[in-house]
């Protein structure tokens, strides 16, 4: 590993203490606030239309003035627009909520603008052959940031009563000195020349045929995961009444899977596809709704599993989706396609959570009521996503696998090899440092 892809693994461990300190709470902000289950829809249908607007402006910036030099500048006022959110519940307070929405617009909407320069730094310092196995890395650090910003952020939270909000201020304070120190790690990165210097016209964002496939098998997944992701977090909280230790706790179940598997499922990608991997990762996202179903103050203990298998799922489907769109994406235009996909992708993400929330709110009056109705309703969803992932062609892997196959492969994990790498790696290291 160069030193511009460790480079690149820290600014994803740093960004994701920013992340951790910051957005990982702003709904439950939002809710020491006053906000309802469709506020809660609506701030999170922030980020989504962010990311569509900002996806086109992001790409015809790094014609101009280079991909560095978009990503540092841009990032560094996303991150100091959090003070505003600081300020909120001190001198917006006849209206807070639409402040929040408002300012967290603004700084998913700078944010956003990054993306195609992030990307495309991302697709050309990382070889092709070891793709799944360096985000693989990048994931276990980054899940690492977020988990122990969050069990932090937490903990010192339940110091203060829950319908204050001077923790979350001062908290957020503390995300911002994290997402600084991650800017400063990617502006240590030396990327080679960008190939695409072309100065794009616009309609070439909305017609990149060679995507349009995985860009609507995306589509609807993102709708399927959407329509229920923010209600997790008023489930937990205000349905079953737990604390905000607790509520992280169930978090840092779910990102220490992740940790534990984002390597062993990123080699997998490498060897057998990102297909397959993909299709099994959706799958395991459907089983998590559909065991929140039956997750009540009397068998509270299913948060146990539904995190584990949330925690490994996702692991995968961030793995395995990301490096698909590296795939069907081509080095002369990937900027414009990446672009394309965000801006489409991100369409359901704004409608869905608002639907979800609405239906939490207003369905009474069958078998499932509320949030578990929306839950059901994503459950399916997710499962029909998984159907549309296993039409599309493997484009990495020189042969199609099949499932079962993978899923033996995915589940097989040998204890003794680990402790076997674990003790070689060791050894190398003491016998090159002593060369």
């Amino acid at each position: 590993m160069n030193s511009n892809q460790k480079r690149f693994i820290a600014n994803g461990a740093l960004w994701a203490a920013y992340e951790g300190f910051t957005a990982a709470f702003l709904s439950a902000f939002a809710l020491a606030l006053g906000a309802s289950n469709t506020v809660i829809g609506i701030l999170c249908a922030m980020a989504p239309i962010a990311g569509i607007l900002g996806q086109i402006p992001g790409t015809k910036l790094i014609e101009y003035f280079g991909r560095k030099k978009v990503y540092v500048i841009l990032s560094s006022i996303s991150r100091l627009l959090w003070i505003l959110i600081i300020l909120t519940p001190y001198y917006f307070k006849e209206h807070p909520l639409f402040v929040v929405v408002g300012i967290y617009f603004l700084i998913r909407f700078v944010e956003y603008t990054t993306d195609p320069a992030w990307a495309t730094t991302a697709a050309d310092i990382i070889p092709a052959k070891t793709r799944g196995k360096i985000f693989g890395t990048r994931n276990i650090f980054l899940v690492t940031g977020l988990t122990i910003s969050s069990v932090l952020g937490a903990i010192y939270l339940d110091i203060f009563p829950k319908n204050t909000t001077y923790g979350f201020t001062s908290m957020f304070a503390v995300g911002i000195i994290f997402g600084i120190m991650s800017i400063l790690q990617f502006a240590r990165i030396k990327p080679p020349h960008y190939s695409d210097h072309k100065h794009h016209c616009i309609k070439e964002f909305f017609t990149q045929k060679k995507v349009r496939p995985f860009i609507s098998i995306i589509f609807f997944f993102n709708f399927a995961s959407a329509i229920a992701s923010p209600l997790f977090t008023v489930y937990i909280l205000k349905t079953l009444g737990l604390s905000y230790t607790i509520f992280i706790g169930t978090v840092v179940i779910s990102s220490l899977m992740k940790i534990i598997s984002n390597r062993h499922l990123g080699k997998l990608t490498d060897r057998y596809g990102d297909k397959p991997v993909a299709v099994l990762s959706i799958i395991g996202t459907a089983l998590v709704p559909l065991l929140y179903l039956f997750i009540t103050p009397k068998t509270l203990w299913i948060l146990i599993p539904a995190q584990i298998i949330s925690g490994i799922a996702w692991a995968g489907a961030d793995i395995s989706l990301f490096n698909l769109l590296l795939d069907f994406t081509e080095p002369k235009k990937r900027a414009v396609q990446i672009s394309n996909y965000i801006m489409i992708t991100s369409i359901p993400m704004i409608f869905a959570p608002i639907i979800g929330g609405i239906l939490a709110d207003n369905i009474h009056y069958f078998i499932l009521s509320g949030i578990p109705f929306v839950f059901f309703v994503s459950t399916i969803l997710r499962f029909v996503s998984a159907w549309f992932m296993m039409q599309i062609k493997e484009p990495r892997a020189q042969k199609e696998y099949k499932l079962w196959f993978v899923f033996k492969r995915a589940v097989a994990v040998h204890p003794e090899k680990y402790a076997e790498t674990f003790v070689t790696t060791i050894s190398r290291k003491v016998r090159d440092g002593f060369n």
